[in-house]
């Protein structure tokens, strides 16, 4: 099966603390299985800044997801 990874960010959302809101679903067999949304930790100087952290956030699930039970 595919594990599929849908992420987006909405750059500087909050107008009182300027920091984005991220979120991410992983999706197995057409139904979500695991999905996250939460304000970033720090403030991202740009669109493409936030989106990186986004995706690194993204992977570092997918890398724990991928690994094999035991």
């Amino acid at each position: 099966m595919t594990l599929w990874d849908f992420c987006d960010t909405n750059y500087a959302e909050d107008p009182c603390d300027h920091r984005s809101t991220s979120g991410y679903v992983f999706m197995l067999a057409s139904g979500s299985n695991v999905w996250k949304s939460k304000k970033q930790v720090s403030i991202a100087l740009s669109t493409t800044e936030a989106e990186y952290y986004m995706l690194g956030v993204a992977c570092q699930e997918a890398i724990w997801l991928k690994q094999p039970c035991q």
